[in-house]
């Protein structure tokens, strides 16, 4: 729940126990092992959440057509975002973002709550 909620990497490490990484959906990426307390994996942290509201559903499979092999979009389920990563040398996951209109998951429950806020509570 925490790496959802700060839309960042979680890596925790705790004495005696196994050691994880998280994704900005709080999906599991890597683990230590029973027989082993530590790890090692990469992380590509050029990627950001994307809700699916604001017709983001046809925008990511343009998103997908447009670049192809070049960004990953993961769906874990039960969240109503995906979390989008540029795998493109050149163009970043912010620029992918900002080309097809789309905002991510904090700025897009901001905005939310400011529109409940001048609404009184009544979207």
């Amino acid at each position: 729940m925490r790496a959802y909620q700060c839309h960042c990497h979680l890596v925790t490490a705790i004495a005696g126990e196994r050691c994880t990484v998280l994704d900005p959906q709080g999906e599991l990426i890597a683990s230590s092992t029973n027989y082993q307390y530590y790890l090692s994996t990469t992380l590509n942290l050029d990627c950001a959440t994307v809700h699916y509201d604001d017709g983001n559903f046809e925008k990511l499979d343009k998103l997908k057509l447009k670049y192809g092999n070049q960004v990953i979009i993961r769906d874990p389920g039960y969240l109503g975002s995906v979390l989008v990563t540029s795998m493109h040398s050149e163009v970043s996951v912010h620029d992918m973002l900002k080309e097809f209109e789309m905002m991510e998951v904090a700025d897009y429950l901001k905005r939310a709550e400011l529109c409940a806020d001048k609404s009184g509570g009544r979207l």
